[in-house]
């Protein structure tokens, strides 16, 4: 048991949860890609099929990459912890986004586009105070005569997207709008993530005061501290559960204005739920609870009490109630608006504002680059961009043409890709498309 506590510990600081910024895609308003982000934009193509793309986004506050996981003499990845904790800020985020764009297809011409897709998404969003890890590794000593805020919150979970979307242009005017079919394949997020606990200087006795509420469609299994089993399944997906019982819809608008050379261009993204009615699970500790002589570093290390005991002590403490209830989740809303200006034949300039607001947090980048048509079948692009606390961000983008073959690859963070040891945040994309 113990091993799996710190595995999945291990896990929570490596992963880093829903669509993030693609500054890039900014540059590349003429493919089938940019209509994701924008359902007023698309390809001019008459018909363009894209084939599987995969999206990366992974980002953490506090240390770096390198920082959460070193090489002991053994030669085996550990969790640093002594390099984690100084580093750690006194709220820090976690933020994972993974996405499998399956196929997608747009056609249509004149003024008229059609596109149609399907997509597999996974994501993580965990939000934690710097006092629980410090806890959790430390102990309570350190906390004798304080009260301290252990409020967490995360959301883990995964989906099937089928889109449909249409677009209509008159006169340099496109309007556009897209509605989704969401089927959840599980979730894990917190309703309610209030904890504070105290530990007496007089008697060294602990008061913990908890409003917490944790909800689970198929990825949590809990009987009990010592019996309890996370199953997240990132990346993994088949028919099975391609239709499932939990649904939702969500819906896209956007608009692009062509002024000359100038296109500018705004959307509002994900504006939707999930309803989660399949194997729901719901896990509420509310109230004030007070133990003695309980020491959290012995809990985890299992060197100075037993740990089936402290399991047992952890689960008359926090008092967990557990229901099965249906429930809802939100899909994070978000706000693009771009400016593309024609320099030249082979030169196109590009400016981006990214704007999310994900439980509560909202997340804020801007975005600016250039492309340049090298040949006919050449297109290659370079971007800066600040999001959120990370300024060092250096983009690249290429999209390459062999006949109807288009591939196209991109990056908002080279330095992620080539020295992932010293970044904070990082994604990529790559994939091809047919068009014709």
């Amino acid at each position: 048991m113990r091993n799996h506590i710190l595995l999945f510990a291990f896990s929570i600081l490596t992963i880093t949860a829903i669509a993030q910024p693609q500054f890039g895609i900014s540059l590349m308003e003429k493919t089938l890609q940019s209509s994701y982000l924008n359902p007023a934009l698309g390809p001019e193509e008459k018909i363009t099929i894209s084939l599987p793309h995969i999206y990366n986004h992974l980002e953490v506050s506090g240390p770096s990459f390198g920082q959460l996981v070193t090489t002991n003499a053994a030669g085996e990845k550990v969790l640093d912890v002594d390099a984690v904790l100084p580093a750690l800020n006194d709220v820090n985020h976690l933020r994972e986004n993974f996405s499998i764009e399956t196929l997608g297809i747009g056609f249509g011409a004149g003024p008229v586009r059609i596109h149609i897709h399907h997509a597999i998404k996974f994501g993580a969003f965990v939000e934690y105070p710097r006092a629980l890890p410090q806890l959790l590794w430390q102990g309570n000593a350190q906390f004798v005569g304080q009260t301290i805020d252990l409020s967490n919150d995360f959301q883990i979970n995964g989906y099937n997207e089928f889109g449909f979307g249409a677009s209509f242009k008159i006169k340099g005017v496109s309007l556009g709008g897209r509605v989704k079919l969401l089927t959840g394949l599980g979730d894990a997020s917190t309703e309610k993530n209030n904890i504070s606990l105290n530990t007496s200087d007089d008697v060294y006795q602990l008061t913990l005061e908890s409003d917490y509420k944790i909800n689970s469609s198929s990825y949590i299994e809990y009987n009990g501290f010592e019996d309890t089993r996370a199953d997240f399944n990132f990346g993994s997906a088949d028919l099975d559960n391609i239709f499932s019982k939990n649904t939702g819809l969500a819906f896209d608008f956007g608009a692009n204005i062509e002024i000359g050379k100038l296109n500018i261009g705004a959307s509002i993204l994900d504006l939707g739920k999930i309803n989660w009615t399949e194997d729901p699970g719901n896990y509420t500790s509310k109230g004030t609870f007070v133990y003695e002589g309980l020491d959290f570093t012995g809990a985890i290390t299992g060197d100075s009490i037993n740990f089936s005991d402290a399991l047992d002590t952890l689960d008359q403490i926090f008092m967990i109630e557990e229901t099965q209830e249906e429930y809802s989740t939100t899909l994070p809303p978000k706000i693009y608006v771009h400016a593309n200006f024609q320099l030249t034949d082979s030169w196109l300039l590009a400016a981006s504002f990214y704007n999310e607001v994900y439980r509560e947090k909202s997340r804020t980048g801007i975005s600016v680059g250039a492309q340049t048509s090298l040949l006919k079948w050449l297109k290659l692009g370079a971007n800066y961009s600040i999001y959120g606390d990370t300024y060092a961000n250096i983009g690249l983008n290429a999209v390459l043409k062999f006949g109807p073959v288009q591939v196209m690859a991109l990056t908002d963070n080279i330095v992620a890709l080539l020295a992932p040891d010293s970044a904070n945040f990082g994604n990529a994309r790559a994939g091809l498309n047919l068009v014709f």
